[in-house]
């Protein structure tokens, strides 16, 4: 019995420590990616970890947007809004933006809303500077999420008729538990279950 218990143990702990694994960050930079429309979403090459479409409107755009910034990602006019699905649960993300004056207006709001699913788990916002460069950023910090919108909105969350353009986003997964602390708590179980039987064994014997 002790050794089937052990080898028993032993099957679920090497279990756990595959399951501890933690999952990947992402980070894109779309350098690798090629210029032009993406109208059915695109995975940047080289980038791994996230799937990219839009909302609405006249799909997705890779060039050099700002001059000197590199290629980056649009959304073009026509109340579109960027989403990335990311390929594993991350529980921060932030990346750079920048909007040109066309479509905006004093008040309006950069808006990044997190999604678990189908359920909205976070939002953040940045007021839009209006200045047609790349110098502006917004990040996100906790409940664990699978997929991200991007837009640009008035001040009451209406799409704007602007041009979403993001790059350099970073996101980082959850912490795993270390596959010691999944050995030792899985151990513990076993500890309490041996000393359960031990005592319902010695319940029948003497009672």
């Amino acid at each position: 019995m002790g050794d089937v218990m052990i080898k028993k143990l032993g099957i679920v702990c090497a279990v756990a420590t595959l399951l501890a694994a933690p999952a990947a960050a992402v980070t894109v930079t779309f350098e690798n990616t090629d210029y032009g429309y993406h109208d059915q979403g695109f995975a940047p090459p080289g980038e791994p970890g996230i799937f990219f479409t839009a909302g609405a409107g006249n799909g997705l755009y890779i060039g050099n947007i700002y001059a000197g910034q590199g290629r980056s990602l649009a959304a073009f006019i026509g109340s579109s809004y960027i989403i990335g699905t990311f390929t594993d649960l991350q529980s921060t993300m932030s990346l750079t933006f920048g909007n040109k004056q066309t479509g905006i207006s004093p008040g309006d709001l950069a808006t990044l809303t997190l999604f678990n699913g189908l359920t909205q788990v976070g939002l953040t916002t940045v007021a839009l500077n209006g200045t047609s460069a790349m110098d502006q950023s917004i990040s996100y910090s906790g409940a664990t999420f699978d997929r991200f919108t991007f837009a640009y909105t008035d001040s009451v969350g209406n799409l704007r008729d602007a041009e979403e353009t993001i790059d350099n986003l970073d996101s980082a997964a959850p912490p795993a538990p270390e596959p010691a602390s999944w050995a030792m708590m899985i151990g513990g179980f076993g500890v309490i279950g041996g000393a359960l039987r031990r005592r319902r064994e010695t319940a029948v014997r003497f009672g």
